[in-house]
């Protein structure tokens, strides 16, 4: 009985460290699968971060030249509102001619 209860404490144990072993080999693979994940993890941010940088100076190039157009626009408008003014003084000036005019043609 003693050696069969030796076997069965045998038969036990080696499952146990049988049990033990795939636990460890379990971990392991757990770690590695976190420590890939966690890589994985690391470059999809410096990618997010990448991306990011080159959105933020797309953004800062289209600003830029909007900004740079919007001040051309407003360059061109007040230039276009100087000739404006400008022909309209010189229709007055002209209908005050015309206008002359022909007060001196009914005087005659």
């Amino acid at each position: 009985k003693f050696k069969q209860y030796e076997k069965e404490m045998m038969k036990i144990k080696t499952l146990n460290d049988k049990q033990g072993i795939e636990l460890v080999k379990n971990e392991v693979e757990i770690t590695r699968i976190k420590t890939a994940m966690d890589a994985e993890k690391t470059q999809y941010q410096q990618k997010w971060l990448k991306l990011s940088k080159e959105k933020e100076i797309e953004l800062k190039n289209i600003t830029n030249q909007t900004n740079s157009e919007n001040q051309h626009n407003r360059q061109q408008i007040q230039q276009l509102q100087q000739e404006n003014d400008k022909l309209k003084g010189q229709i007055r000036i002209l209908n005050r001619q015309i206008y002359n005019q022909q007060n001196k043609d009914k005087q005659y």
